[in-house]
């Protein structure tokens, strides 16, 4: 059976987290192989020896499906939890022989994930893994989760491994020295953090790498406590007028709430007369924990702003009758700093059916919608709610 292009990709596309259904496709009709080995193979996760030596072969004997590669992981998650009781060689070894020999292997790969990697104990068995590493010329970003290094330094040495590095993330990334090395250039256009990863520390880095000049796109996720603040604010006030993108989300202790919300103590968004995009992750939804949300949509002063997204988890459509939710509604519908909106965003991700998390949005933010402003993405891993 031949179908339109346009409708195999949309039919592979919705069978992406299903391999075993989109390989069948496959086999049935040779006609969807391109398609097929697109979706299956554009994110590869290794997690082992093994696994590693069985892709390695793999993308050796077939080059098409090598080419098809643009997301690589490596997660040693299962040394991570048995940390102390195995050789460290013996569940990371693998990664400096795999990272040499798919570096020139995989042309098209531009992302890289690290996770759960002990970086201060692999670079001692094998000093080659930052050569190795440099091979990965068409690499533009680069994730770090939950990786510990020795030093500040140790950690730029092998962000410089990457020539075309633009996009960085951080998450529960972590240094046991804070030394590191003389400034030196390198043009980052977007910055990820999250999870206690030191705003500190990265603050101090961004100004000898002279990231304001360069950086577009910001997150500062999970800003936890009263120095990530501070942090957080310093950071802001040197991107000055380059920042056009700006992800922010706060979550405190029972305790932070009560004190912390008033976030413009430490947050100044005035200097960020640039700023296109406004994006806010909320993960508690009680009214009292919800006041730094007003707070900071205050705070903006960026006459070009356009979109502002906001990521929610609804259990429940009374979660929106609140009378903060009324102030949000106000002054993204009313308050003349939001004159220049022309996309609200909410990106659903909770349990709550996507067509009653809709209907109460548009409810709640009736003007909005009645301007046709208002989008509600549905992100819901239908998996967890069955």
């Amino acid at each position: 059976m031949h179908l339109p292009d346009e409708i195999v990709a949309r039919i592979v596309d919705e069978l992406r987290g299903h391999p075993q259904a989109l390989a069948q496709c496959a086999l049935v009709n040779h006609l969807w192989l391109p398609y097929a080995r697109k979706a299956l193979y554009h994110t590869v996760k290794l997690e082992g020896e093994v696994p590693a030596q069985r892709f390695c072969a793999l993308a050796c004997a077939s080059p098409g499906i090598a080419e098809c590669v643009q997301v690589l992981k490596f997660n040693v998650y299962s040394h991570y939890m048995t940390l102390g009781r195995c050789p460290h060689k013996d569940m990371q070894g693998w990664i400096p022989s795999t990272a040499a020999l798919l570096s020139t292997r995989l042309y098209n790969l531009s992302v890289l994930h690290f996770e759960y990697i002990q970086w201060q104990t692999l670079c001692g068995f094998d000093p080659s893994l930052v050569a190795a590493l440099s091979k990965f010329t068409s690499v533009r970003a680069v994730r770090f989760w939950a990786c510990a290094f020795a030093t500040f330094a140790d950690f730029e040495e092998l962000l410089l491994c990457f020539p075309a590095l633009r996009r960085l993330q951080l998450d529960s990334v972590a240094w046991d020295e804070p030394h590191a090395r003389p400034p030196y250039a390198l043009r980052l256009d977007s910055l990820s953090t999250s999870s206690r990863s030191s705003l500190q520390v990265l603050r101090l880095w961004l100004d000898r790498i002279q990231a304001h000049t360069t950086l577009r796109e910001l997150e500062l996720d999970h800003l936890y406590e009263e120095d990530d603040l501070r942090a957080a604010g310093e950071i802001l006030a040197r991107m000055d007028t380059a920042l056009q993108g700006l992800t922010v989300c706060c979550r405190f202790s029972c305790e932070g709430y009560g004190k912390l919300q008033d976030v413009g103590r430490w947050l100044r968004l005035e200097r960020n007369t640039a700023l296109r995009t406004l994006r806010i992750r909320i993960y508690d939804l009680i009214p009292d924990y919800m006041h730094w949300i007003t707070n900071i949509l205050r705070l903006v002063e960026a006459p070009c702003l356009t979109t502002v997204i906001f990521d929610i988890c609804l259990f429940a459509p009374n979660q929106l009758s609140s009378e903060i939710w009324d102030d949000i509604a106000w002054l993204l519908s009313e308050s003349p700093r939001y004159a220049s909106l022309q996309r609200v965003r909410f990106v659903h991700r909770g349990p709550l059916a996507i067509d009653l998390a809709s209907s109460a949005l548009c409810q709640q933010f009736s003007l909005l919608h009645a301007r046709g402003v208002l989008e509600v993405e549905n992100q819901r891993n239908t998996e967890l709610y069955r």
